[in-house]
């Protein structure tokens, strides 16, 4: 590319400033204002820190470099927006007792649910993973509790981001949220299917000590993503919710005897093991061993317990259950979700 020339090759400086202008325009148009790759790929572009905005001279070197890397946006933007267009992209940001949320993009519709953690960490996490908050089209709320909730009064006023929440869980949770604009109020009835951006999206009941706790499923491009975590137990219902999709992300707090010897107060420890509680270990191997029976074959373990498992713990466990019940491991796939920052992009194709 000219602009990773040597600047003796007599080229005035406005040449330079304006091919900088033209990249710069290059970037906008085919990433969005905030730009569509991971924060590391956007340090080494000619753009640093994404703004457009110089941070002082570089060596000669190191414009040819970066003069690369903008080459490089320039075409994975293109490959983007041409690629993945027919995709669903699943992406848990964080997934725990600590703070809960999720931002799942087909087509158009780029949709968060949940924001359990403050909008400056959703924020940073929304960056590692290529996006931006503002680009977000609705925030959808499964239940009223603070890791699900402490971050979406602040994301909604700063990006007028709407809220979807039932009539139960706004009144359970609207002095928490702070003042939210009433345009941004989005009230549906649980179990009625709604649209968002050519994305069909399923609230369902869970069982839960909540107002109304939901679940979501989404159906795009002929493929389906189910969101079910705060679970006490998994019924029927949840299975036939859950049959024959292509990714679920379910619970997967804790480990019953961890509980049980844990610092927990015993009335806590009562409603984590009740059947309105959270899900166990081995509840969530047992529910996903009836799930692969009905067509599933891919799964994120979620909503880990900090003080009551760990991440290999829950996997082992689960896998046991799954090898007890006849389930081939190459015929499942199983991750676990990270607590504190995004775990990766899932690829529903």
């Amino acid at each position: 590319m000219i602009f990773g020339a040597r600047r003796e090759n007599s080229r005035p400086r406005a040449f330079y400033m304006k091919m900088q202008a033209m990249l710069r325009a290059c970037k906008t148009a085919f990433l969005g204002p905030c730009g569509a790759l991971p924060q590391a790929e956007r340090r080494r572009s000619f753009f640093s820190g994404g703004d457009g905005r110089r941070r002082g001279r570089r060596r000669k070197t190191r414009r040819r470099e970066n003069a690369q890397a903008c080459e490089e946006v320039y075409i994975l933007g293109e490959i983007y927006y041409n690629r993945e267009m027919e995709r669903i992209r699943f992406a848990p940001l964080f997934s725990g007792s600590s703070g809960n949320a999720a931002l799942l993009e087909a087509g158009d519709a780029h949709i968060l649910v949940d924001a359990g953690m403050p909008a400056r960490s959703i924020e940073r996490a929304f960056h590692s993973v290529g996006r931006c908050c503002s680009q977000v089209n609705a925030l959808l709320i499964t239940h009223e509790h603070v890791d699900h909730i402490c971050g979406a009064g602040a994301l909604c006023r700063k990006y007028g981001i709407p809220v979807y929440a039932n009539a139960a869980t706004w009144e359970a949770m609207e002095d928490k949220l702070g003042k939210i604009p009433p345009h941004a109020v989005r009230v549906f009835e649980t179990g009625r299917g709604f649209c968002i951006k050519g994305v069909e999206v399923l609230p369902f009941k869970t069982p839960h000590d909540a107002a109304e706790s939901v679940g979501y499923a989404f159906s795009a491009n002929g493929r389906r993503v189910v969101t079910m975590t705060d679970i006490g137990h998994v019924d029927e219902s949840l299975i036939d919710i859950a049959a024959g999709c292509d990714l679920v992300l379910i619970e997967s707090n804790h480990d019953v005897d961890m509980l049980k010897a844990g610092p927990y107060p015993y009335p806590l420890k009562r409603r984590i093991l009740s059947e309105v509680g959270h899900l166990s270990n081995v509840s969530a191997g047992a529910a996903l061993a009836e799930f692969f029976a009905r067509g599933v074959k891919s799964a994120i373990l979620g909503h880990l317990s900090r003080e009551n498992n760990y991440a290999p713990l829950a996997l082992a466990t689960v896998r046991a259950i799954l090898c007890e019940q006849q389930v081939p491991e190459g015929e499942f796939q199983l991750v676990v979700a990270r607590r504190e920052r995004p775990t990766g992009v899932f690829i529903v194709e």
